[in-house]
């Protein structure tokens, strides 16, 4: 503390604090450990001059917080969302966002509705004079495409009717690549009138990266084929021909 005496000063003397105490300090500060408040420098005199004290007034600025950087994954399908409660900590409310590489300023609200990797920046000013440099973190955000199972579609079938596949009757453009079951139990991806049970029949798409799974219902109706019995002979007698 020494060093932030105004004027010319002897180097010979002590130093208390801070006040009200009157205890010995070393007179070197340590933020974080050392007490702030008012330090007193005392030069003693030799008679018949009397001793000479000044103080040094020592206050600590808290420095800012950005939180800590984190990298996250996000689906698509995911609506908006204030970057900075992704961030790792307790990040302060009242620091700016830039998208890196570009470094062109984002209001911190991100939509999740295309997918790739975006990169932001958050910065925290110091408060007031405060000696205090910006604090800084990261956010790398990983976008996922939702999956896309399709819409619900519907299948008439009758009970004579061959093997039919069930994707075709989704509407929506679904993904390939999907599951088929029927009452919890995994199905072919084809409905066969002589062995399966009409009703529904779910198509799931696994999602990855945050997003769930999105699922899509075929209804498979099965009329019963109409039975006109089979071919008969009829022979009869005309006896309006005997005479």
């Amino acid at each position: 503390l020494v060093n932030l005496l105004g004027g010319p000063h002897d180097l010979t003397g002590t130093w208390t604090g801070p006040a009200p105490s009157s205890g010995y300090f070393s007179g070197t500060f340590q933020p974080g450990s050392s007490a702030p408040g008012v330090y007193t420098y005392k030069v003693h005199g030799i008679p018949p001059c009397p001793a000479d004290s000044s103080t040094v007034a020592v206050s600590v600025a808290l420095p800012p917080s950005a939180g800590l950087s984190r990298s996250i994954n996000v689906c698509s399908s995911a609506g908006l969302f204030a970057m900075v409660d992704s961030l790792g900590g307790t990040p302060d409310l009242n620091g700016s966002w830039v998208r890196l590489p570009s470094g062109q300023p984002s209001n911190g609200i991100f939509n999740p509705g295309t997918p790739g990797t975006f990169t932001f920046q958050y910065t925290v000013p110091p408060s007031g004079s405060s000696p205090c440099t910006p604090a800084q973190a990261t956010l790398t955000i990983q976008v996922t495409a939702a999956p896309n199972a399709g819409v619900d579609g519907n299948l008439a079938m009758c009970s004579t009717s061959g093997l039919s596949p069930m994707f075709p009757y989704l509407t929506g453009g679904p993904q390939t690549g999907g599951t088929w079951s029927f009452n919890g139990t995994s199905h072919g991806s084809s409905f066969d009138p002589a062995m399966d049970l009409p009703g529904l029949y779910a198509y799931a798409v696994q999602g990855t990266g945050g997003c769930m799974n999105d699922t899509a219902w075929v209804t498979v109706m099965m009329n019963q084929a109409p039975d006109a019995g089979s071919n008969g002979v009829l022979v009869l007698c005309d006896d309006t021909l005997a005479a």
